[in-house]
């Protein structure tokens, strides 16, 4: 018996996507963004200035300066004067890691993951990450604002160091208030986001965002232009300057401004309230560029559209899982939960394999989301794919899912609380709290 009359499992793959690229396009979740597209940042010793010119320091780097190579490939990660290009930075990255510098060592890590300028080898990435940890531990204390940075983003996601909010936020504090952008952009998504590491304010968000924005950061520029776009925490809605601000750091580089206006000119309702004509092509051109450069968020979405041929665009199915497989090695959630639907039931070309589609939807549900949450509540409810039923946890998966707003999870859990005894609901409510203090992304 399904806990309400539509379960998610019971949509076919198709219709899966469709609720894919509506979310991918229009919802945009800055936090996860943020957490996957960027590199770290780097930068050179506070005891060793270098040349601010950037022939000068391109120079210095030529002749094998490890912090001069190391400050290169950071300029080439944000667009810092010159036109973002990830793939040069891990060119530079790597010659500097070479040498030892643990912030370059985490950049080529972080290349690993991503699969930029290097292919995808997020188990590797991990190996390099731990590595990296104690050099830039030791950096952040000394003051270094970028090794803060660096460790702030290492706990708030879990890579090289078990994950810990509350420190990750107060890494990444100590470098935004050294006054250095990325950081500022960082803390900013973090005050917007909430959760384990800080207590949500919007409005304290936004002004971060607008100092690194101030910066001239294309990824700063980039997110604001998205909530002017959207009229998102207080910014009075209008869509022509949020798009003319997406223009203007696409223009720099920004892989969340090409996402974001390939979305646009990719679909039909954001074109016309942004006031532009639906161009697939240009879309098509932003959306991979994204993709190239590491967005998590833009494979997924290039992938589903890839898969289904919505919105004009052609199929190529092979293409298409290859960018849902990348992004959900990156741990994007949706992802992480599209992949585990096409094991779980064996479609376009993958075969049919339980265990991984079960561990790829824990994965997403533990990721914080609300539809592979409710989905294992199902799991669990009627006891599917071999799992044995447990209505304790059917319902702990169930109200977390809820929390997020759904209605069809809303239901569910009311259905499932009418069916536990008084002792049942009181352990199932104790469940719920035990895995949301021990996960607090589960409620993002």
């Amino acid at each position: 018996m399904a806990l309400c009359a539509r379960c998610l499992y019971g949509s076919s793959v198709y219709s899966l996507l469709s609720v894919c690229l509506n979310l991918g396009m229009s919802k945009i979740d800055l936090s996860l963004l943020f957490l996957t597209l960027w590199l770290p940042a780097t930068g050179a010793d506070k005891d060793k200035p270098l040349p601010k010119d950037f022939k000068a320091l391109k120079a210095l780097a030529e002749k094998g300066d490890a912090e001069a190579q190391v400050q290169l490939a950071n300029i080439y990660v944000w667009g810092k004067g010159v036109k973002v290009d990830k793939i040069e930075a891990y060119k530079w990255a790597s010659r500097s890691a070479k040498q030892g510098n643990p912030i370059a060592k985490y950049h080529v890590a972080s290349a690993h993951f991503a699969g930029v300028g290097i292919p995808q080898d997020t188990e590797k990435a991990e190996v390099l990450y731990k590595q990296a940890a104690p050099g830039l531990r030791a950096l952040a204390k000394q003051g270094n604002a970028y090794a803060q940075y660096c460790l702030g983003e290492m706990y708030a996601s879990g890579r090289g160091v078990n994950r810990n909010e509350k420190e990750g936020f107060q890494w990444m504090l100590k470098a935004a208030k050294q006054n250095l952008p990325e950081a500022q952009m960082g803390i900013g998504v973090m005050y917007m986001d909430g959760g384990g590491g800080v207590k949500k304010d919007e409005k304290e968000g936004l002004m971060w965002l607008r100092k690194a924005a101030n910066q001239n950061l294309a990824e700063a520029k980039a997110a604001i232009g998205l909530l002017q776009k959207e009229g998102k925490l207080g910014l009075k809605k209008n869509a022509k300057k949020g798009l003319q601000l997406l223009k203007e750091s696409v223009e720099q580089g920004s892989v969340l401004g090409m996402f974001a206006l390939g979305g646009v000119y990719l679909t039909e309702e954001l074109s016309l309230a942004a006031g532009v004509e639906k161009d697939t092509d240009k879309g098509l051109a932003l959306m991979r560029a994204s993709a190239k450069q590491g967005l998590a968020l833009a494979r997924f979405t290039l992938g589903s559209l890839l898969l289904t041929g919505q919105r004009g665009v052609e199929k190529d199915i092979e293409t298409g899982i290859s960018l849902i497989r990348s992004s959900a090695a990156q741990r994007n959630p949706k992802a992480q939960w599209l992949l585990a639907q096409l094991y779980l039931v064996g479609r376009f070309g993958i075969d049919k394999d339980v265990d991984k589609g079960l561990k790829l939807l824990q994965q997403a549900a533990e990721n914080g989301d609300p539809k592979a949450q409710w989905r294992l509540a199902n799991i669990y409810f009627a006891g599917q794919f071999g799992v044995e039923k447990d209505i304790l946890k059917s319902y702990a998966w169930a109200h977390i899912a809820a929390t997020h707003g759904d209605e069809q999870s809303k239901q569910g859990k009311e259905i499932l609380k009418k069916r536990l005894t008084p002792e049942q609901l009181a352990k199932a409510e104790a469940m719920v709290k035990e895995m949301t203090e021990k996960n607090p992304r589960l409620l993002k």
